[in-house]
């Protein structure tokens, strides 16, 4: 069987969930793993990343950039994989050499403006945003332009950029939370406890919306309320630094 079939069948296997199948079909066409191309290291990254075998997804998905710099799909990949890991420094990297290959790539100014923004690289993450709005109006973008300008302390234009991004997508927790996060840095407690029972009351969970409770109920003068909160969610995260301190 030809290389180029072997690739697309072991895709084809992994698409499926058949990860065991995928992992076989490469290992017979390439024994030897050093012989294997860049697309055959990606296909394994990926299963591996499925089976949450995060190290080692990490150094296939390296080893596929090293084997193919200009491909695409492997810088975009590695930087999913370091995402995933937290390491947001290395996948705002990653995410910046896939844009130096297309800039139009669907998603990939958001996943890297994004990146920026949980690595504390707020300027740039506010940059990526409003290069991705100059393509149009989007909630993601404008959800990171808000994100950005809050950490700034740009809490108003924060404001602002949430309600936009609320106008387009009126349902979306992670809009929500940024409206409500940025009412809570302009001192509006009670506006921002409301956003965040709202999120509760649907059913949404995250380390943050439990925090930023806590922060609102402590700026109301509601102490035990706000201890209950961040007990509350240190119990359901106990790896969340914030809630832990």
């Amino acid at each position: 069987m030809a290389g180029e079939d072997v690739l697309g069948k072991a895709e084809d296997a992994a698409r499926r969930g058949d990860l065991a199948g995928a992992e076989r079909t490469l290992a017979a066409q390439w024994p030897d793993q050093a012989q294997m191309p860049g697309d055959g290291l990606h296909i394994l990254a990926m299963v591996r990343f499925s089976q949450r075998r995060g190290q080692e997804a990490l150094k296939l998905m390296q080893s596929a950039v090293a084997a193919e710099p200009d491909a695409l799909r492997h810088r975009i990949a590695l930087g999913n994989i370091l995402a995933d890991a937290n390491d947001h420094s290395a996948a705002a990297a990653a995410f910046a050499d896939a844009l130096r290959i297309d800039m139009q790539w669907p998603g990939l100014m958001h996943a890297y403006g994004l990146a920026c923004y949980r690595c504390g690289n707020y300027g740039e993450a506010e940059q990526a945003a409003r290069a991705l709005l100059k393509q149009g109006p989007n909630p993601q973008a404008y959800d990171v332009l808000s994100c950005a300008l809050r950490a700034q302390g740009k809490a108003q234009d924060a404001l602002a950029a949430a309600d936009e991004a609320i106008k387009l997508a009126p349902e979306n927790a992670a809009v929500q939370h940024s409206r409500g996060a940025a009412l809570l840095k302009l001192g509006r407690a009670q506006e921002a406890l409301e956003v965040f029972d709202l999120l509760q009351a649907r059913g949404v969970q995250a380390p943050a919306i439990w925090l930023n409770k806590g922060r609102a109920l402590a700026g109301l003068k509601r102490q035990s309320d706000a201890i209950a909160a961040y007990t509350e969610g240190a119990r359901r995260w106990p790896a969340d630094k914030e809630l832990q301190k």
